[in-house]
């Protein structure tokens, strides 16, 4: 991919994982990467705040913020951005994710 697009995807992921984390409990934030057959695939994981179920599609729309916390600064942009980055470098992202418990991010791409 791009590598000025790409730091952009992970630099969005990075801040909601930081953002969006429990503050309960020390964040931990988990990042890795595997080759799936013709595609790379990159994992972002943390034990932040988790998405519930009905909102992790919405969080890609355009200005969507998580209601479950109010005070988190942002405009709702961030994993637009990522999305219409992945989708222009012909990749995906999806999310996986539990409320109290965090998320992983997986941002795939296709093999060079």
């Amino acid at each position: 991919g791009d590598y000025s697009l790409m730091s952009q995807v992970f630099i969005n992921l990075l801040d909601n994982a930081i953002k969006y984390r429990h503050p309960d409990r020390k964040t931990i934030i988990k990042m890795g990467g595997s080759v799936q057959d013709e595609m790379v695939e990159y994992t972002i994981s943390d034990n932040g705040i988790g998405i519930e179920l009905d909102q992790q599609d919405k969080v890609f729309d355009l200005f969507h913020q998580l209601h479950s916390k109010p005070d988190a600064k942002g405009q709702g942009l961030g994993l637009t951005i990522v999305r219409r980055i992945m989708d222009r470098q012909q990749g995906s992202v999806d999310i996986d994710s539990t409320p109290d418990e965090g998320t992983t991010i997986f941002v795939r791409l296709p093999r060079a």
